[in-house]
């Protein structure tokens, strides 16, 4: 049983881009998950960590998508922020935050 347990534990690599290197005091931060999480639940486990709300950085006080700001890459693929809930992450994975890349016009 022990080793199943520790079969399903892993973990997830997770990058931080521009001001989340300054919030979190770090490039990058491995974490151990479960077989399976979602992504807010990620979230909510680096805020836990670092001591403070992580997804507020992408969902607002009063449920508005923080886009304009934040962006999360999941395996090389940005993410929507309306749906971090249906997102799964496995061990293996790679995030990353980062703050959103305006381009010219």
């Amino acid at each position: 049983m022990l080793l199943r347990i520790l079969l399903r534990l892993g973990e997830v690599q997770v990058e931080f881009i521009g001001r989340f290197q300054e919030l979190f005091n770090s490039k990058s931060m491995r974490v151990d998950v479960e077989s399976e999480t979602s992504l807010l639940s990620l979230l909510k486990k680096l805020g836990e960590k670092a001591g403070f709300d992580v997804v507020s950085h992408f969902i607002g006080s009063k449920g508005e998508l923080m886009e304009e700001y934040s962006l999360i890459i999941l395996n090389g693929k940005a993410v929507n922020l309306g749906k971090l809930s249906e997102y799964v992450v496995k061990p293996g994975d790679k995030v990353v935050l980062s703050p959103s890349v305006a381009g010219g016009g």
